[in-house]
C-alpha cells in the first residue's frame, strides 16, 4: 500500500493505492480516494465524505484532527501574485468582545474545556451576531475583525460540527453552568448565601417552545398545541425575570406536555443551587399537582389559568357580574383594566389557600369589538339577529 499524490489545477490530492503482482509485473490494485492534501508530513487530508481527518499509512487507520490544529487557507499553485487582503468589518464584533471580556463572561465559557479557545469564542460571537447557518461561519470570520481577535479559530462547517459535538457533552454543560451561576451571582440582581452556597434570584420565568423537525431520533414526536399538529422536540427554559438571562434549559420529547415537567424542572434548579423566590409560569404548566409542588417548595407563583378548571369557572360564575366596579378599576401602562382579587383554594384537593385575579382589559375588549364590527361589515351581516 502506498499513497499516490497528484496535482490537479494547482491542488494536490492523495489516493491510497495497493500494488498487485502478476508474475514479474506489478500493477495498481484497489484505490481509496483520500481527498485534498492538507499536511503531507502529518498525514492530514480533507474530503467531502470525511471532512478533515488524518490517515496513518503504517497502521492503515483513519483518525480525527486535534481541535487546536489550524487548517491552512486553500491556495492554488499559480504564477500570479496573491491578491491583497480585503477590508474587514470592525464594529459589532469588537464591541461584543469588549463587553464579554469586561463582564468576565469568558471565564464561564472557558469552563467548557474545549481545547481550541479561539474556536469557542468565535462561535459564541457568531451565534450572537449572525442569523446565518454554520456554512457561512467561515466567511463571517474571514471578513470581520473576528479573524484578528481569534486567529486560531477553525470555522469551517465540518470543524464546527466536531466542536459542537464536543461542547454539547453532558460534562461540558455541567462545568459551564457551575461557573455560569457564579458569574450571575456577581451581578447586583443576584446574591449568594454563604451558608448554603445557593444562588438567589428575584424571580424566574418558566416556558417551553416546540422545535419542529423531521429528524428520526427518539426525541421527535407528534405534538398537539392549540389544535396545531406538528412533529417536534420540546425545549424547556428558565430565565431570570429581571435581566432575562437564561438560567436553565432542557429538551424533552415533543409529545411531553408542560404540566408533567414542572416538578423535575424545580428539582433540577434546586440541585444546581438556584433557590427561586418567585416563579411566573406559562398557562400550560398549571394544574392541581403542580400547584401542590410549588406550594410545598414554598415558591410563590403566578400563572394564567385555562378555562377548564373549577377555580376559573367559580370565579366567572360568582364574580363576573360585579367585576366592572369603580373600586376594581386600575390604570396600567396607560390602559384601563378591571381587576378583582378573589380568595380561592387550589391544588389537587383544593385545600391550599391562594388568590385568583379576575381581569378585564377595556382596551383589548374595544379592539375585539372593533374587529368584530369590521368583519360584520365586510361580510354584509344584517344589523338584527
Amino acid at each position: 500500500m502506498y499513497i499516490n499524490y497528484n496535482i490537479v489545477s494547482g491542488i494536490e490530492y492523495g489516493t491510497l493505492t495497493s500494488s498487485v503482482r502478476s508474475g514479474t509485473k506489478v500493477s495498481k490494485g484497489d484505490q481509496i480516494y483520500l481527498g485534498r492534501v492538507i499536511d503531507k508530513d502529518k498525514g492530514i487530508f480533507k474530503s467531502r465524505e470525511r471532512g478533515l481527518f488524518t490517515y496513518d499509512l503504517k497502521t492503515n487507520t483513519f483518525g480525527k484532527v486535534p481541535p487546536e490544529y489550524i487548517e491552512p487557507r486553500k491556495e492554488r499553485k499559480t504564477k500570479y501574485p496573491k491578491r491583497p487582503g480585503l477590508i474587514v468589518s470592525f464594529g459589532d464584533i469588537y464591541v461584543l468582545n469588549q463587553y464579554i471580556s469586561n463582564k468576565g463572561f469568558y471565564d464561564a465559557v472557558d469552563q467548557i474545556g474545549y481545547r481550541n479557545i479561539d474556536t469557542l469564542h468565535a462561535l459564541l460571537a457568531y451565534y450572537i451576531l449572525s442569523p446565518h447557518a454554520n456554512r457561512h461561519a467561515y466567511d463571517w470570520w474571514d471578513l470581520t475583525y473576528a479573524k484578528q481577535l481569534f486567529p486560531r479559530a477553525q470555522m469551517q462547517s465540518q470543524r464546527i460540527s466536531e466542536a459542537l459535538a464536543d461542547i454539547g457533552s453532558e460534562e461540558a454543560k455541567q462545568d459551564f453552568f457551575k461557573e455560569y451561576f457564579r458569574f450571575l451571582a456577581k451581578d447586583e440582581t443576584c446574591c449568594t448565601d454563604k451558608k448554603t452556597s445557593e444562588y438567589f434570584t428575584d424571580g424566574i420565568l418558566i416556558d417551553s417552545t416546540g422545535l419542529p423537525n423531521a429528524i428520526h431520533f427518539p426525541l421527535t414526536a407528534v405534538n398537539n398545541h392549540n389544535g396545531k399538529i406538528s412533529e417536534e422536540v420540546r425545549l424547556i427554559y428558565v430565565v431570570q425575570q429581571q435581566t432575562g438571562l437564561p438560567l436553565f434549559f432542557r429538551y424533552v420529547a415533543g409529545n411531553i406536555v408542560d404540566v408533567t415537567t414542572i416538578h423535575r424542572t424545580v428539582a433540577e434548579l434546586k440541585a444546581n443551587g438556584i433557590n427561586t423566590n418567585m416563579a411566573i409560569l406559562d398557562a400550560g404548566y398549571y394544574n392541581g399537582k403542580n400547584a401542590d409542588v410549588l406550594c410545598e417548595a414554598r415558591i410563590p407563583f403566578i400563572s394564567r389559568m385555562n378555562s377548564n378548571y373549577k377555580v376559573y369557572k367559580r370565579a366567572i360564575k360568582n364574580h363576573l357580574d360585579t367585576l366592572e366596579s369603580r373600586n376594581n378599576l386600575v390604570r396600567i401602562n396607560n390602559r384601563a383594566i378591571y381587576v378583582k382579587c378573589i380568595p380561592c383554594q387550589i391544588g389537587e384537593k383544593e385545600d391550599r389557600p391562594a388568590y385568583a385575579y379576575l381581569c378585564r382589559d377595556l382596551t383589548m375588549r374595544n379592539e375585539l369589538q372593533k374587529h368584530l364590527l369590521e368583519r360584520a361589515v365586510d361580510q354584509d351581516m344584517p344589523d338584527e339577529p
